[in-house]
Protein backbone atom coordinates (compact mmCIF):
# COMPACT_ATOMS: atom_id res chain seq x y z
CA UNK A 1 0.00 0.00 0.00
CA UNK A 2 3.01 2.27 0.56
CA UNK A 3 3.85 2.03 -3.16
CA UNK A 4 0.27 2.81 -4.07
CA UNK A 5 0.39 5.91 -1.92
CA UNK A 6 3.58 7.10 -3.58
CA UNK A 7 2.12 6.66 -7.06
CA UNK A 8 -0.98 8.63 -6.13
CA UNK A 9 1.11 11.74 -5.39
CA UNK A 10 1.37 12.48 -9.10
CA UNK A 11 -2.16 11.53 -9.94
CA UNK A 12 -4.36 13.25 -7.40
CA UNK A 13 -6.75 14.25 -10.16
CA UNK A 14 -8.35 10.82 -10.16
CA UNK A 15 -8.99 11.15 -6.46
CA UNK A 16 -11.57 13.79 -7.28
CA UNK A 17 -13.81 10.90 -8.25
CA UNK A 18 -13.77 9.61 -4.73
CA UNK A 19 -12.81 12.34 -2.27
CA UNK A 20 -11.83 11.88 1.32
CA UNK A 21 -15.32 11.07 2.49
CA UNK A 22 -16.86 8.69 0.05
CA UNK A 23 -17.40 11.23 -2.69
CA UNK A 24 -18.62 14.08 -0.50
CA UNK A 25 -17.59 17.61 -1.36
CA UNK A 26 -17.39 20.81 0.58
CA UNK A 27 -19.60 23.58 -0.74
CA UNK A 28 -19.15 27.23 -0.01
CA UNK A 29 -22.10 29.51 -0.59
CA UNK A 30 -25.30 28.08 -2.00
CA UNK A 31 -28.49 29.32 -0.39
CA UNK A 32 -27.71 32.02 2.06
CA UNK A 33 -24.00 31.81 1.37
CA UNK A 34 -21.73 34.53 0.14
CA UNK A 35 -18.47 32.79 -0.63
CA UNK A 36 -18.24 32.16 -4.36
CA UNK A 37 -21.88 31.51 -5.20
CA UNK A 38 -21.91 27.81 -4.49
CA UNK A 39 -18.64 26.80 -6.13
CA UNK A 40 -17.69 23.30 -5.01
CA UNK A 41 -14.17 22.36 -3.99
CA UNK A 42 -12.81 18.92 -3.22
CA UNK A 43 -10.79 18.63 0.02
CA UNK A 44 -8.15 16.57 -1.82
CA UNK A 45 -7.49 19.51 -4.10
CA UNK A 46 -7.61 22.06 -1.30
CA UNK A 47 -4.99 20.38 0.92
CA UNK A 48 -2.56 20.57 -2.03
CA UNK A 49 -3.11 24.27 -2.56
CA UNK A 50 -0.24 26.43 -1.27
CA UNK A 51 -2.56 29.08 0.17
CA UNK A 52 -4.65 26.48 1.99
CA UNK A 53 -1.53 24.74 3.29
CA UNK A 54 -0.40 28.07 4.74
CA UNK A 55 -3.85 28.86 6.17
CA UNK A 56 -4.09 25.47 7.88
CA UNK A 57 -0.44 25.55 8.88
CA UNK A 58 0.07 22.05 7.47
CA UNK A 59 3.54 20.81 8.36
CA UNK A 60 5.98 19.03 6.05
CA UNK A 61 5.50 15.88 8.11
CA UNK A 62 1.75 16.03 7.57
CA UNK A 63 2.25 16.65 3.85
CA UNK A 64 4.30 13.48 3.58
CA UNK A 65 1.54 11.48 5.29
CA UNK A 66 -1.24 12.69 2.97
CA UNK A 67 -0.54 10.24 0.07
CA UNK A 68 -0.72 7.21 2.38
CA UNK A 69 -3.91 8.55 3.97
CA UNK A 70 -5.50 9.04 0.55
CA UNK A 71 -4.45 5.57 -0.54
CA UNK A 72 -5.99 4.08 2.60
CA UNK A 73 -9.23 5.99 2.00
CA UNK A 74 -9.38 4.79 -1.60
CA UNK A 75 -8.74 1.22 -0.49
CA UNK A 76 -11.84 1.42 1.68
CA UNK A 77 -13.98 2.55 -1.27
CA UNK A 78 -12.54 0.77 -4.31
CA UNK A 79 -12.26 -2.98 -4.67
CA UNK A 80 -9.02 -4.78 -5.53
CA UNK A 81 -9.74 -4.78 -9.25
CA UNK A 82 -10.41 -1.05 -9.26
CA UNK A 83 -7.28 -0.30 -7.26
CA UNK A 84 -5.18 -2.38 -9.65
CA UNK A 85 -6.58 -0.51 -12.64
CA UNK A 86 -6.07 2.84 -10.93
CA UNK A 87 -2.41 1.97 -10.35
CA UNK A 88 -2.06 1.07 -14.03
CA UNK A 89 -3.53 4.41 -15.08
CA UNK A 90 -1.21 6.23 -12.68
CA UNK A 91 1.81 4.60 -14.32
CA UNK A 92 0.51 5.42 -17.79
CA UNK A 93 0.09 9.07 -16.85
CA UNK A 94 3.67 9.20 -15.55
CA UNK A 95 4.99 7.80 -18.81
CA UNK A 96 8.70 7.03 -18.99
CA UNK A 97 9.26 9.01 -15.77
CA UNK A 98 7.67 6.06 -14.00
CA UNK A 99 11.01 4.28 -14.34
CA UNK A 100 12.50 6.83 -11.94
CA UNK A 101 9.98 5.80 -9.28
CA UNK A 102 11.64 3.70 -6.53
CA UNK A 103 8.56 1.46 -6.32
CA UNK A 104 8.67 0.73 -10.05
CA UNK A 105 12.41 0.13 -9.95
CA UNK A 106 11.94 -2.37 -7.15
CA UNK A 107 9.06 -4.15 -8.89
CA UNK A 108 11.09 -4.49 -12.09
CA UNK A 109 14.31 -5.31 -10.22
CA UNK A 110 16.16 -2.61 -12.13
CA UNK A 111 19.91 -2.72 -11.52
CA UNK A 112 22.05 0.30 -10.61
CA UNK A 113 23.53 0.39 -14.12
CA UNK A 114 20.05 0.35 -15.63
CA UNK A 115 18.95 3.17 -13.32
CA UNK A 116 21.89 5.28 -14.47
CA UNK A 117 21.24 4.59 -18.15
CA UNK A 118 17.50 5.28 -17.88
CA UNK A 119 18.06 8.52 -15.98
CA UNK A 120 20.52 9.69 -18.63
CA UNK A 121 18.10 8.83 -21.45
CA UNK A 122 15.22 10.68 -19.83
CA UNK A 123 17.33 13.74 -18.99
CA UNK A 124 18.57 13.96 -22.59
CA UNK A 125 15.02 13.56 -23.88
CA UNK A 126 13.70 16.27 -21.56
CA UNK A 127 16.43 18.65 -22.76
CA UNK A 128 15.65 17.94 -26.42
CA UNK A 129 11.95 18.55 -25.85
CA UNK A 130 12.67 21.79 -23.97
CA UNK A 131 14.97 22.97 -26.77
CA UNK A 132 12.33 22.16 -29.37
CA UNK A 133 9.74 24.18 -27.46
CA UNK A 134 12.19 27.05 -27.02
CA UNK A 135 12.98 27.12 -30.74
CA UNK A 136 9.28 27.08 -31.59
CA UNK A 137 8.60 29.95 -29.20
CA UNK A 138 11.52 31.99 -30.52
CA UNK A 139 10.35 31.62 -34.10
CA UNK A 140 6.69 32.04 -33.25
CA UNK A 141 5.97 28.85 -35.15
CA UNK A 142 4.46 26.02 -33.13
CA UNK A 143 3.38 24.05 -36.17
CA UNK A 144 4.64 20.51 -35.91
CA UNK A 145 5.86 20.94 -32.32
CA UNK A 146 3.41 18.37 -30.99
CA UNK A 147 4.52 15.83 -33.58
CA UNK A 148 8.18 16.52 -32.87
CA UNK A 149 7.63 16.18 -29.14
CA UNK A 150 5.79 12.89 -29.65
CA UNK A 151 8.65 11.63 -31.83
CA UNK A 152 11.23 12.55 -29.19
CA UNK A 153 9.23 10.78 -26.49
CA UNK A 154 8.87 7.68 -28.65
CA UNK A 155 12.60 7.71 -29.25
CA UNK A 156 13.22 7.87 -25.50
CA UNK A 157 10.72 5.05 -24.96
CA UNK A 158 12.55 2.86 -27.48
CA UNK A 159 15.87 3.56 -25.80
CA UNK A 160 14.53 2.76 -22.33
CA UNK A 161 12.95 -0.40 -23.67
CA UNK A 162 16.31 -1.60 -24.94
CA UNK A 163 17.78 -1.08 -21.47
CA UNK A 164 15.22 -3.46 -19.95
CA UNK A 165 15.51 -7.22 -20.14
CA UNK A 166 12.79 -9.31 -21.78
CA UNK A 167 11.48 -10.33 -18.36
CA UNK A 168 11.36 -6.72 -17.21
CA UNK A 169 9.49 -5.66 -20.34
CA UNK A 170 6.92 -8.40 -19.74
CA UNK A 171 6.44 -7.30 -16.14
CA UNK A 172 6.13 -3.67 -17.24
CA UNK A 173 3.35 -4.51 -19.71
CA UNK A 174 1.45 -6.19 -16.90
CA UNK A 175 2.01 -3.20 -14.62
CA UNK A 176 0.60 -0.62 -17.07
CA UNK A 177 -2.16 -2.82 -18.51
CA UNK A 178 -4.33 -1.79 -21.46
CA UNK A 179 -4.00 1.81 -22.60
CA UNK A 180 -6.36 4.33 -21.07
CA UNK A 181 -7.12 7.46 -23.10
CA UNK A 182 -7.71 10.40 -20.79
CA UNK A 183 -10.31 12.82 -22.24
CA UNK A 184 -8.63 16.01 -23.43
CA UNK A 185 -11.00 18.31 -21.55
CA UNK A 186 -12.03 16.35 -18.48
CA UNK A 187 -15.21 14.40 -18.93
CA UNK A 188 -15.72 11.74 -16.30
CA UNK A 189 -18.44 9.70 -17.91
CA UNK A 190 -20.70 10.31 -20.87
CA UNK A 191 -19.57 10.13 -24.48
CA UNK A 192 -16.49 12.20 -23.77
CA UNK A 193 -15.27 9.81 -21.13
CA UNK A 194 -15.35 6.60 -23.14
CA UNK A 195 -11.86 5.82 -24.34
CA UNK A 196 -10.81 2.84 -26.38
CA UNK A 197 -8.19 0.54 -24.96
CA UNK A 198 -5.32 -0.95 -26.88
CA UNK A 199 -2.01 -2.49 -25.97
CA UNK A 200 0.95 -0.16 -25.85
CA UNK A 201 4.15 -1.08 -27.59
CA UNK A 202 7.00 -1.13 -25.11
Amino acid sequence: MRRVGHLLVVFSGLLLLVGLAGGQQFQFGGKGGGFGGGVQADPVTLVRNAAVIKELDITEEQTQKIPAALAKALGEVLNDKQMKRLNQIVLQQKGMNAFLDPGVQTALKISDDQKTNIKSILEDSAKEIADAAKDAAAGGDFKGLQEKTAALRKEATDKVTKVLSEAQRTTWKEMVGAEFKMPAFGGFGGAGGKGKFKKKDF
